[in-house]
């Protein structure tokens, strides 16, 4: 996952910074890791997506109980819906610094006034709720990916370092780099491919230029699949602005969008773990 990647960065660090390091000024060589300013950032980061992944969980769930209400006119626990949309939302915002609404951070309970209120009245007290949590949902999304850039920029070319060191360390073979491609070829290699991978200098060099270009790939991934959700979001904001009909295909648009949006969110968690395909290197 994206959370586990980003804590593994530290561990790259350390590990690629102390062996260069000691392999310039052996005079010099001491473990070197991140500071502990570093690390609070990027345990930071861990706890953004935590809360983006409980805000998207609330969001999709006031949306069903605002339908179950809306559309077929059942009941629904409407209030309590809301209520954890509003904190997971305003969480998530508060730790990726964007300012919270005072109107969006309360939401009416007192001496039941929610429950009193007339079906529309609810309804458009609900889509006004809603509504907000998108905006600020979609603003901490925007920051979470500043987050994002600021610490995980460069993660591809600092793993693809770390694995190249050990190649040519005798540490780590140049096969294992070149298998997962072959597979999804459907195809193997032969035996003592090894020997030959190392001794001939332009396939030495090739299948360390495999391994950046796969690392390079899943960091642009990430990065495509933030631009999804961010999309997904203003499309979920636009469908939302047409609530006022209340009409099916209005609530079909949303479910529409918030489809999107949990794809995009997957994506931009498994884009740091997973390896590309063969056709996606191929292009």
């Amino acid at each position: 996952m994206l959370s586990t990647a980003a804590l593994r960065q530290s561990e790259v660090n350390a590990f690629l910074t102390t062996a260069k390091t000691c392999r310039i000024r052996p005079d010099f060589c001491q473990p070197v890791t991140d500071s502990p300013e570093l690390l609070e950032e990027r345990l930071k980061f861990v706890q953004l997506i935590k809360l983006r992944t409980k805000a998207l969980q609330e969001l999709n769930s006031a949306y069903g109980a605002f339908r179950m209400e809306a559309e077929y006119d059942a009941e629904s626990d409407l209030e309590t819906a809301l209520g954890e949309l509003s904190t997971s939302a305003n969480a998530y915002a508060a730790v990726a610094s964007v300012p919270l609404s005072a109107a969006f951070a309360v939401l009416p309970r007192a001496g039941g006034l929610w429950a009193r209120r007339r079906q529309k009245e609810r309804l458009r007290a609900a889509n006004e709720l809603i509504g907000g949590a998108t905006k600020i949902m979609s603003a901490a999304l925007e920051r979470e990916e500043i987050v994002f850039t600021a610490f995980m920029g460069d993660w591809s070319k600092r793993e693809s370092e770390m694995r190249i060191l050990l190649i040519e360390a005798g540490l780590n073979s140049r096969s294992d780099v070149l298998m997962p491609l072959l597979e999804d070829l459907g195809t193997d290699l032969v035996a003592d491919s090894e020997r030959t991978l190392s001794d001939e200098p332009a396939l030495a060099r090739a299948v360390e230029a495999l391994a950046i270009a796969r690392a390079e790939l899943r960091a642009t991934s990430a990065v495509q699949a933030y631009a999804a959700a961010a999309r997904a979001l203003e499309n979920l904001s636009e469908a939302h602005r047409r609530f006022d009909s209340l009409s099916t295909s209005d609530f079909d648009s949303v479910e529409a969008a918030l489809a999107e949006l949990a794809g995009a969110a997957e994506d931009i968690d498994a884009a740091l773990s997973e390896r590309p395909a063969a056709e996606e290197l191929a292009h």
